[in-house]
């Protein structure tokens, strides 16, 4: 038969898409499996994990423009060490341990507590069973689970495991409960709601853990989530997760909370450290001036004088002049010396005092100071969320050492300046002074005595002037960070477990496992599962596919001419009738790569099938190592083909008649010694061409071509040869075999047979496997008693 007249499939490799839905629906019941068992874990997963949940809030980081009173102030730079504006610097700050520990010391966090369900814990926060007082044991167990069985209203008990024991104590609510290193109070909780708790989980069995607030600070910075909305506004979008919604909306608008009091809290130090520097220069002068003013008054009452002349007068103008600049330059002096200082003794420059404050208005000193604070800020944001070996603030010390050293020898000069203004001021006095010496006794000593009144009155409303400025920037302190929206635990997102999710992966899971069992089964089988398996591997057509034999009979295709298997064989038969065709060619080789694939079955079967259209057939039993003639026909084995052919017996005692009609066997008879020898002899020749002669059909059934030669010497005189595969039992490398058989010219009109074929209900005969009338249960091969084309009974 030309391969022409068989299916085609392409040689690439593509997928055969009815092929993979067919092996899907035969194994129908493992998806069904595995998608309830993901499913079910999937529910598992959903139902017992405990909830997760999302809160948000939105903070604006101001620019600090808000303020008028205070901005008109802060253009004299009073409020010098002010925390930075910028959005990503406050991100910072927001994510630092520090804000974390303060804000922790507002919120009710000290204690977690959770009840114990059948098989979760779940997590409560505000709706608990009772509340706990920590007593003042030092020692008390911080970070350990203390589990909690309520039995009544008034009691409890406490279990623990001690050295692999179980150790219950019973206690009572409101009395204190000491046992070793515990030491704690219960105290019921009346708004407590039992419905709020899933019902699987509703026991009366709790938990409670004393937390430690340095570990839960860092554990809070890594649930924070910071976001900004929108990259040209200064709105920070702050998001946390957690198995409570109340309580992540309390963290969240605690931490806001504190995050704007903390960057108060710096600006009201900032002004109160400037009113503490004037209020200790006023507390000395204050003094001073009190004697001063009360000795003008008592010199004007004792030598009454009222007035000074018209040369007093002047001095006196002169005396108020000088006064005013003394006060100046002493004031400035001060600041220079407290700036050094404070430099010199400090390791903290974001709270220094602005020369502003003592009417010093040089830009160079002042931008040192802002580049000081700023520097160190920036060290200080850094400490907060870094180890100090950080590479950025090794750099950031080095940079505030150089600052530093620049800022002290500009303040020294600038300090020498000063002081010699003062003294300047200082001469000038004392010359005032000479000629007020000269001026008569009593208008003298009224001058001297108004002169020292003015100078210290002129310091004195000099410095009470600049407190009243402090007194107003600190007044109206406002933070510059405003709350745009609170977190909310009604608008809290569930974010975890996500049921549709879970249960489509769930579903997708149970379909891909075994999907991928099924490929990878097919990839690594080594037996041909399909016509497919042999197409990709040789061109040689397949003329049959033979399928199980479901009887327990040896010649079903004789037994049950209406069978399937009956069938498949007279498709052989008729495609085996191409390659027939012309005068004398009646002869045909079967044979596979080892035993157990069929070939005898097959020769047998398509005798009968041969026989059964009135040819004169004979099978000849040429396994002359294996004979298994005796298997399918109930005849004399002895004498046969080896008696023969040693001279033993005659050809007609050795071909046996059948009880069927036109069916024929010689048997291979005793076992010889050397079987290849025997085939290749001139009475082995003589033989063949006698059985030709005397039959219509000649079938060999010879020994597997894989295990020994014998196949391949009686291959010459086959005019047809018929290579046999079972299906699930030839192993594809086998097909290499018929490669070999194809490439030699003595083998002629090489096919091959598929056998024990077992084919699914849902293939249809129209999947490849049939030809002539199919093999599968629909259309033409229906299952029935009558009106089929064949029944399998």
């Amino acid at each position: 038969m030309s391969e022409t007249l068989l299916p085609q499939h392409p040689d690439d490799d593509s997928i055969d898409l009815r092929r993979w839905f067919g092996k899907i629906l035969a194994n129908w019941y493992w998806f069904a499996i595995s998608v309830f068992l993901f499913g079910s874990a999937a529910y598992i997963l959903t139902r017992y994990t405990e909830r997760t949940y999302e809160v948000s809030a939105k903070m604006l980081i101001s620019d600090g423009q808000g303020n008028q009173a205070q901005n008109f102030l802060l253009q004299q730079n009073l409020n010098f060490g002010m925390m930075g504006n910028r959005v990503s610097d406050q991100m910072e700050i927001l994510k630092s341990w520090t804000l974390h520990r303060r804000a922790l010391n507002d919120l009710p966090f000290e204690i977690s507590y959770k009840a114990i369900g059948r098989f979760t814990e779940r997590h409560l926060y505000d709706n608990v069973p009772f509340r706990v007082t920590v007593g003042a044991n030092k020692d008390q167990y911080v970070g350990e689970k203390i589990k909690i069985e309520i039995l009544s209203d008034s009691t409890y008990q406490f279990v623990t495991e001690e050295d692999g024991e179980t150790v219950e104590i019973a206690g009572t609510f409101n009395q204190p409960f000491h046992y070793q290193h515990y030491d704690f109070i219960l105290r019921p909780n009346p708004q407590f709601s039992i419905g709020s708790i899933p019902r699987p989980d509703r026991t009366n069995q709790y938990c409670f853990m004393i937390n430690n607030l340095d570990r839960l600070a860092y554990d809070l910075m890594e649930t924070l989530k910071m976001d900004l909305p929108d990259k040209f506004a200064n709105v920070i979008l702050l998001s946390s997760r957690g198995p409570s919604a109340r309580q992540e909306a309390d963290y969240l608008n605690g931490l806001m909370r504190e995050f704007i009091q903390m960057e108060l809290d710096l600006k009201n130090e900032n002004s109160k450290r400037t009113m503490d520097f004037i209020d200790d220069q006023l507390s000395g002068i204050g003094d001073t001036l009190k004697l001063s003013e009360n000795a003008l008054r008592d010199f004007r009452a004792s030598r009454k004088v009222i007035d000074i002349s018209a040369e007093g007068q002047a001095l006196m103008n002169q005396v108020q002049t000088l006064s005013q600049e003394k006060a100046v330059v002493d004031a400035q002096v001060n600041y220079y010396e407290y700036l050094l200082d404070y430099l010199q003794t400090s390791d903290q420059f974001t709270s220094v005092m602005a020369p502003s404050t003592m009417g010093i208005n040089d830009p160079m000193l002042t931008g040192l100071i802002n580049q000081l604070v700023t520097l160190s800020n920036e060290k200080t944001k850094l400490e907060i969320s870094a180890r100090k070996d950080f590479p950025a603030i090794s750099r950031i010390n080095l940079q505030l050492k150089a600052n530093l050293e620049t800022l002290e020898e500009n303040v020294r000069n600038i300090l020498t300046t000063a002081r010699r203004n003062q003294e300047e001021v200082n001469r000038r006095i004392s010359r005032l002074n000479q000629d007020i010496s000269r001026l008569p006794e009593t208008e003298r000593q009224l001058l001297t005595f108004e002169r020292r009144f003015k100078m210290q009155e002129e310091m004195y409303t000099f410095l009470m002037q600049r407190r009243a400025e402090a007194g107003i920037v600190r007044a109206s302190n406002l933070p510059d960070q405003r709350i745009i929206d609170q977190a909310r635990s009604d608008s809290a997102v569930r974010i975890a477990p996500k049921a549709m999710i879970n249960y489509a992966i769930g579903l997708l899971l149970g379909l891909f496992l075994p999907l991928l069992i099924l490929i990878l089964r097919s990839y690594f089988k080594v037996a041909i599962e399909d016509r497919e398996d042999i197409e990709k591997e040789v061109k040689t057509p397949i003329i049959g596919m033979i399928g199980h034999n479901r009887h327990d009979v040896t010649l079903p295709a004789v037994k049950y001419p209406r069978s399937s298997v009956a069938e498949s064989f007279r498709a052989v038969r008729t495609n085996l009738q191409f390659s027939l065709i012309g005068e004398g060619k009646k002869s045909i080789m079967v044979t596979s790569s080892t035993s157990g694939e069929g070939k005898s079955f097959v020769a047998h079967n398509l005798a009968g099938i041969f026989a059964a259209s009135k040819k004169k057939v004979v099978v000849m039993g040429l396994d002359l190592r294996r004979p298994a003639v005796k298997n399918y026909v109930d005849v004399e084995m002895e004498p046969g083909i080896t008696d023969y052919l040693i001279g033993r017996t005659t050809l007609e005692e050795i071909i046996k008649p059948t009880t069927l009609e036109n069916f024929f066997v010689i048997p291979s008879g005793p076992i010889p010694p050397n079987p290849a020898e025997l085939i290749e002899t001139e009475e082995f020749h003589t033989l063949m061409a006698e059985v030709r002669k005397r039959f219509d059909v000649v079938i060999f059934d010879t020994p597997p071509v894989g295990l020994v030669t014998d196949s391949m010497l009686i291959a010459q005189y086959a005019d047809a040869n018929i290579f046999v595969v079972r299906h699930n039992v030839t192993r594809k490398a086998s097909l290499a075999l018929v490669k070999d058989m194809a490439s030699r010219e003595h083998v002629k009109n090489l096919s091959i047979i598929m056998n024990g074929l077992i084919v699914p209900r849902y293939y249809g005969y129209r999947y490849g496997y049939g030809y002539g009338y199919g093999y599968g249960y629909g259309g033409y091969g229906k299952k029935s008693k009558g009106g089929g084309y064949y029944v399998d009974a």
